[in-house]
């Protein structure tokens, strides 16, 4: 396994046992059975599939399975668990060719309140589709010490509708793009699989069913020494967007955002710049000049990545690859400055 990813599961899974504490804190006497209900607006859905899962630290996957009753209400007896172990469960149910899913249980502490999964009719409209809001996006820039750029990218993507969106004649619910130039494409691990993201050139296809709420995308590529800049694709209006700069860094030039503090995360530093209210006609320009210098130690960097990730409450840690440094550290009263007018020059 490489360093790069092992960095990141490590991360990713210390990100997944912090959220799942809140939830998952062991007391109490041990549940015989997962007691719930399959709601839709309100009211319970008969003859759905529902599943119990099983998550352990060495496996997981389906351990059994009924169909709801008329009032839309299941029981499934919890097998017994190894007490020195990790362990939990949850449930999923399937309605209309979607996969909902319910809170996570720990075996030794029933769920506080009614268990309910909720689920969706679905819609399959360009309209729905141009619904889809993006309410945040964070992109970092790491400086690579042959003059180009690793790219580490956070979207929070909401369908603000009652319905969940499904692919219309096989295409993609909905999509988004990257820079052309961007090579070692990668999907992180997060609440969208791999498997259920696809890429075209600078397209970036999403093939699975979008629920109502919000979900993140946790991608990552790079930028060659032979880019010298870097245009953000802003095709779905996009409510809030930070670009963060790891210095030190070549000198750069942002059009498009406002400049704002500079941040400081395990020992390195982070140029912050902020854009909201954008849409197509908003034009995101990251211009740079000169190499990178030689790398920084690569764990330090990695933590300091998902340090600042966490530190700005997105919630989950992105994974970190490697070298990445620069020569000329930009004035850090170059940070405090906000010009939505021109090109704002760091270095």
């Amino acid at each position: 396994m490489s360093l790069r990813r092992s960095l990141f599961r490590s991360a990713a899974c210390a990100a997944l046992i912090a959220v799942l504490a809140i939830y998952l804190a062991p007391g109490g006497a041990a549940a015989q059975s997962l007691q719930g209900r399959v709601v839709l607006q309100g009211a319970g859905v008969e003859q759905v599939r529902v599943e119990l899962h099983r998550v352990t630290r060495d496996s997981s996957g389906v351990v059994s399975h009924t169909p709801t009753g008329a009032g839309g209400e299941f029981s499934i007896a919890l097998p017994p668990v190894d007490s020195a172990g990790f362990t939990v469960f949850f449930a999923t149910a399937d309605y209309l060719g979607v996969r909902y899913f319910g809170a996570p249980i720990h075996p030794g502490q029933p769920p506080a309140g009614d268990y309910s999964i909720e689920v969706y009719d679905t819609v399959a409209s360009a309209a729905a589709s141009a619904a889809v809001r993006v309410p945040r996006r964070d992109v970092v820039l790491l400086p690579q010490p042959d003059g180009g750029w690793e790219v580490n990218e956070i979207l929070q993507v909401e369908n603000p509708g009652s319905q969940t969106l499904v692919s219309m004649g096989g295409k993609p619910t909905w999509e988004f793009r990257i820079p052309p130039g961007a090579v070692a494409f990668e999907l992180g691990e997060g609440e969208i699989s791999a498997s259920e993201i696809a890429r075209m050139e600078d397209r970036v296809l999403l093939l699975l069913p979008l629920v109502p709420g919000r979900r993140e995308i946790f991608l990552r590529y790079l930028l060659p020494a032979s880019e010298h800049e870097l245009r953000v694709p802003l095709d779905t209006p996009t409510e809030a967007l930070n670009l963060y700069v790891q210095q030190p860094s070549p000198p750069l030039w942002v059009e498009g955002l406002q400049s704002r503090e500079l941040i400081q995360a395990e020992g390195e530093r982070f140029l912050h710049f902020e854009g909201t209210q954008l849409d197509a006609s908003s034009p995101i320009i990251i211009a740079w000049e000169g190499p990178a210098s030689p790398p920084l130690d690569p764990t330090t960097a990695a933590i300091a990545a998902v340090v600042i990730f966490l530190a700005v409450g997105i919630g989950a840690a992105l994974w970190r690859r490697g070298p990445s440094s620069g020569p000329g550290a930009p004035s850090e009263n170059a940070s405090a400055r906000a010009d939505e007018e021109a090109p704002q020059m760091v270095g």
